[in-house]
């Protein structure tokens, strides 16, 4: 009696890992991308957007200035 009810515990348990497996290949299956498609195709930039030097050098002569006058106060 008790092999038999082993014997249950152990098709349960191979039944809910199949049945997380199953789930988990429905999942991966909706999540293909096979509808894309490419609208426009990407162009590079002709100016890099960063780092730029001026907008640097602009606020760190602001912020040496207004620490300058922290300082002397």
């Amino acid at each position: 009696m008790t092999q038999l009810i082993r014997k249950r515990e152990e098709v349960a348990e191979s039944l809910k890992t199949l049945q997380r497996k199953l789930e988990e290949a429905h999942i991966a299956e909706a999540q293909k991308l096979e509808n894309l498609r490419v609208i426009e195709k990407a162009k590079p930039t002709l100016l890099p957007i960063s780092p730029r030097p001026t907008v640097v050098l602009l606020l760190a002569t602001i912020c040496g200035v207004v620490l300058g006058m922290g300082v002397h106060r």
